[in-house]
């Protein structure tokens, strides 16, 4: 997703102006990066306890 927006992001500066359609895609694709990040700071200390966890049994 980073590299999409980065590419739009360029191709707004090289041509002047983003589309409606890249725009949208745009903040879609930061808003799951941001929801992705969320989830990941919320359950990746208990996913690696049960994987450690798992690991000594």
């Amino acid at each position: 997703m980073k590299k999409e927006i980065d590419a739009s992001c360029a191709n707004d500066i090289s041509q002047g102006g983003l589309t409606q359609g890249q725009q949208t895609q745009i903040s879609r694709n930061e808003k799951r990066t941001e929801q992705l990040k969320n989830f990941t700071r919320t359950y990746m200390p208990a996913l690696l306890l049960l994987y450690t966890d798992s690991g000594r049994a």
